[in-house]
């Protein structure tokens, strides 16, 4: 399983084509997931399933993720929602961190 997958995301290229028939020369992608197929899905939820807690409710559907927060003030809402992102941006550079401790030393910081 860890093969297949392994060869789905890697050596993938892609050409565009325009409306009048031009066409790029070919492009290497070097990172994602192929849009539309039903490994994508399951490879992103693989991925947020130990999101962080926050303040906001999170929301995933497919491959997109959406964060809700009620607050009585535009500012507070505003902050909190801030706040929550910058949480949920810093995430991918803590796990891949935390990963690479695992696989030094086998077990989890």
């Amino acid at each position: 399983m860890v093969k297949f997958i392994m060869e789905t995301l890697s050596n993938r290229s892609f050409i565009l084509q325009t409306s009048s028939g031009q066409c790029s020369r070919l492009r290497r992608l070097k990172n994602g997931v192929p849009q539309g197929s039903v490994l994508s899905a399951m490879l992103f939820n693989v991925y947020i399933h130990d999101l962080p807690d926050t303040a906001s409710r999170k929301y995933g559907y497919a491959d997109d993720l959406a964060i809700m927060l009620s607050r009585p003030m535009w500012k507070a809402m505003e902050e909190g929602l801030n706040e929550d992102m910058g949480t949920l941006v810093a995430y991918p550079r803590q796990s891949t961190a935390q990963r690479r401790k695992i696989s030094r030393s086998g077990i989890p910081p």
